[in-house]
């Protein structure tokens, strides 16, 4: 007991010396709760620093999260409570006040943080609070399912397994509101899966609290969750349709029926991209000196990828031993993938929700290759082995701007003590900056 009780404070003592190491000492303690509860630590801490990092940064063209923050100190502060009140009803009733957050959970954090407590430093506390536990629990229930004593396929199996850890990171919460709600959403389905406990099936309609957009974000996932209907062939039917449809579906009509009210139609104006403006994104890319790797992910070249390995997936894998499990999040995964099909012109639509699929996909993948040996299959070699090392090359450009936005996002002080940025907020810097120094 007192053993145990010394390494709990030795690693809570490690978390304020270097988050990230404390992460790591987690990790490798083996079990799934330790795991689960290191990666809250964690998330908690790296969303705490994001207050460093845009402390004192012009709203203007500004990302997610200054545009946020910023709001929630001009509106906020000092908000007495009825009026914060009147102002949620109204965002209830899609008709929110001039000047408020528009959804539900960042107007209730906003208040929390700057109204209550006056410390607008905290805003990102909460937000990684919410966004760590849900976060945390997804990835360990997906690590659940892991067969980690096989040992099969391991140099496929980890690279996979890095893209999943890196195809939404805790960096991602700086958006505030799309990923956190992604992560509820995946959170209910696997433990609704497991449990079938009808708690769950109300939490899976959670997101739209934290963002309103998932009134269309989520109507893949809820389909399949809903309906019951767990059949890969059907929804890789759809999943083709979509394919063959996507750049000849006319969304107007939608955008017509949305716009009926206020916050419908400022989303939707948000959302829809016409193809004029899609040319003149893709001429501004192709003229940009930007880094290839930031083009490759701003073309969507990796949804082009994902869609391929879906195709794979079916034509190749799913006959060779897909469980239950599988079964569910590829059927999961092709109902959100033809929904980002069918809406390809709303490109923040189609954007965000191949994010979500793209997280299922790669959970599947993962799975799959702990469970099954790849060397049984007839002609290995080419009918899987050379697929997957194609679709890992092909998918390192999309590594290296992970790579880069990881940089770009993380504050030196999530490797060596964050309490600098908590005490004195303006010295942050990111880890970008910090290798600046010394090049």
């Amino acid at each position: 007991m007192s053993i145990a009780k010394s390494n709990k404070k030795y690693h809570v003592f490690l978390f304020l010396v270097s988050p990230i190491l404390g992460l790591f000492y987690g990790i490798k303690g083996g079990s799934l709760k330790v795991i689960r509860w290191s990666i809250f630590a964690y998330t908690v801490i790296y969303g705490s620093l994001f207050y460093s990092l845009f402390y004192g940064k012009e709203e203007e063209g500004a990302n997610d999260g200054v545009r946020h923050l910023a709001k929630a100190e001009r509106h906020y502060q000092d908000l007495d409570f009825s009026i914060w009140w009147e102002e949620l009803i109204a965002i209830l009733s899609l008709d929110p006040i001039n000047g408020t957050q528009s959804d539900v959970f960042i107007h209730v954090i906003s208040y929390i943080a700057v109204g209550i407590f006056g410390a607008p430093f905290l805003f990102f506390t909460f937000v990684a609070i919410v966004y760590g536990y849900f976060y945390s629990g997804a990835i360990v229930k997906i690590l659940s399912y892991i067969n980690w004593n096989s040992k099969y396929n391991k140099y496929y199996f980890y690279f996979f397994l890095v893209m999943l850890f890196l195809w939404k990171q805790p960096q991602d919460m700086q958006t505030v509101r799309t990923w956190t709600g992604m992560w509820v959403l995946i959170y209910a389905i696997l433990y609704y899966h497991e449990t079938k406990k009808k708690k769950y099936l109300l939490l899976a309609l959670c997101p739209l609290l934290i963002h309103v957009g998932y009134a269309l974000l989520g109507l893949g996932i809820w389909v399949v969750l809903f309906s019951g209907y767990r059949n890969p062939k059907v929804y890789f039917i759809i999943f083709i349709f979509s394919m063959l449809i996507s750049n000849v579906v006319d969304k107007v009509g939608f955008l017509d029926f949305a716009a009926q009210t206020e916050v419908g139609a400022e989303k939707s104006k948000a959302y829809y991209a016409d193809d004029e403006k899609l040319e003149e994104r893709d001429e501004a890319t192709q003229e940009s000196g930007g880094n290839f790797y930031a083009k490759y992910v701003y073309l969507g070249i990796h949804y082009y990828v994902l869609s391929a390995v879906i195709i794979f997936i079916f034509i190749i894998l799913r006959k060779r031993g897909f469980g239950e499990i599988e079964n569910t999040l590829f059927s999961y995964a092709l109902a959100e993938a033809s929904f980002a099909n069918f809406f390809t012109s709303i490109y923040a639509v189609y954007n965000r929700s191949w994010g979500i699929a793209g997280v299922l996909i790669l959970a599947l993948l993962v799975i799959f290759l702990s469970k099954q040996n790849l060397n049984k299959i007839p002609l290995s070699a080419i009918k899987v082995k050379l697929p997957l090392s194609v679709i890992a090359i092909v998918f390192l450009p999309l590594i290296l701007f992970f790579i880069s936005t990881f940089l770009a996002y993380t504050s030196f002080n999530t490797f060596l003590l964050p309490i600098i940025s908590w005490v004195v907020p303006e010295s942050g810097f990111t880890v970008r900056e910090a290798i600046g120094l010394f090049i």
